[in-house]
């Protein structure tokens, strides 16, 4: 019997992301209730501490959410179908010209225009054929798991303040922890978190300082790969990046 795996990629991908989100809600709920609440504003009474900690955490996670779902929403950018002559107008035409050729385009090693036969287009610079999507993304990044969303040019920015935003969460969550939790106290839920805090801070700041670099040189993260395989090639090719 013939199994259709491609039925249910659609499901599979966002098994990662309710997974994250789920420990996202969990994270929250511990760090509140188990060591804002209990450990904070009842054992120490350092009532403002705890009511400061909760605001900001919050606050910030509610930030994360918005614009978790402001990616989703925004998405990654279609680029238009290109067709690989542009008609020319009737008036336009000459004895000598009846088609014009697209005015820019990125090409092979032979300096053809790259085709995409799941698009029937040409591809425009810096774009690339997303399959989780279906089609060809403008400025092309990568699809991120954790998220279940592919990051293009429309919702890139938004990416970078979102892996910004939850750095920041993750070290007050650790910080604090670390800070205040007395040495005599033992509780899963919030061993579990500071595991968490600095697992997902570790994540996160090296994801943050890539992309950060990234923004600073113009280059997406498949750029990036496509340029690290074309050193170790050698001289003889080259890959450019326009600024």
């Amino acid at each position: 019997m013939f199994i259709d795996v491609r039925r249910y990629v659609h499901r599979l991908k966002w098994i990662v992301p309710s997974t994250f989100l789920g420990l996202l809600i969990y994270g929250m709920w511990a760090y509140i209730h188990k060591f804002c609440v209990r450990q904070l504003y009842e054992r120490r009474n350092m009532h403002s501490t705890a009511i400061a900690l909760i605001v900001i955490s919050g606050i910030l996670l509610l930030v994360e959410l918005v614009i978790w779902v402001h990616i989703i929403v925004v998405g990654s950018g279609k680029q238009p179908r290109i067709p690989p002559y542009r008609l020319a107008k009737p008036k336009d035409i000459t004895n000598d010209i009846s088609v014009l050729p697209p005015i820019l385009y990125q090409s092979d090693q032979q300096g053809y225009p790259i085709w995409c036969p799941e698009c029937q287009s040409i591809k425009q610079f810096r774009t690339h054929h997303s399959s989780q999507q279906g089609y060809c993304v403008e400025r092309f990044d990568h699809f991120c798991l954790w998220l279940g969303v592919v990051i293009g040019r429309r919702n890139y920015p938004l990416f970078v303040k979102f892996i910004s935003y939850i750095s920041c969460h993750f070290i007050i969550i650790a910080v604090s922890i670390l800070c205040y939790i007395p040495n005599s106290y033992r509780d899963g839920n919030l061993v579990s978190i500071i595991i968490l805090s600095f697992l997902g801070l570790g994540l996160t700041l090296t994801l943050t300082s890539f992309h950060y670099y990234y923004v600073s040189e113009n280059l997406t993260s498949i750029e990036m790969i496509k340029l690290q395989q074309e050193k170790k090639k050698g001289p003889q090719t080259m890959f450019i990046c326009y600024k």
